[in-house]
């Protein structure tokens, strides 16, 4: 098996698509799924990344999730550490580190997860055992080990795996979701349309 590393790499050109409306398309099948998922419906407060370039859409779960009186938190990074910031909006984004789209942690407060929270994990891709494949600087793994709450990976079905490489820290997510199928691993590996 590959290197994490080299594996990034890979994944990076694997989960780009042929063209904007292909991804669009995808995009909008994950998106509803998402909001019709039990998860989703139950959870009081959404954990989110904000979406840049050929990720999955987050906007729009974004602002469904504030039209549907939710509570939605996006991460911001400071050196090792990460937390979760409330926005009311779209408009109280702005560029942080990376172009990556945050907050202004002086503009807003901090959200801890609890049982009522579903958090949205970013990674290039997903096993069918919950492993990610993430970005490298390992914030999730570190902030999830802290917190008991769901978590959910986004992604397309060609960055849906058998096996990935993974280590002891590494935190697995309890769905995946992609344009195809939510696989759930909290029910032992049931999957569903």
């Amino acid at each position: 098996m590959k290197e994490k590393s080299a594996l990034r790499k890979d994944y990076k050109e694997i989960r780009r698509f042929s063209s904007p409306a292909a991804k669009d398309e995808a995009d909008k099948l994950i998106f509803t799924k998402l909001i019709n998922s039990e998860s989703y419906i139950n959870a009081k407060t959404v954990f989110i990344y904000v979406s840049v370039d050929s990720e999955v859409d987050t906007y729009r779960i974004i602002n469904h999730a504030l039209a549907n009186n939710k509570t939605v938190a996006v991460p911001f990074c400071r050196g090792k550490s990460m937390e979760f910031y409330k926005i009311k909006s779209v408009d109280d984004l702005t560029t942080g580190d990376f172009n990556i789209p945050t907050v202004n942690p002086e503009e807003t407060v901090i959200i801890t997860p609890d049982k009522t929270t579903l958090c949205i994990v970013p990674a290039l891709a997903f096993d069918e055992s919950g492993a990610r494949l993430g970005y490298g600087g390992g914030y999730y793994d570190r902030y999830l080990s802290r917190y008991d709450c769901s978590t959910v990976g986004l992604t397309y079905s060609k960055c849906t795996v058998t096996k990935l490489p993974s280590e002891k820290h590494d935190i697995r997510v309890d769905y995946i979701i992609n344009e195809i199928r939510i696989l759930s691993l909290k029910q032992g590996g049931f999957t569903y349309e």
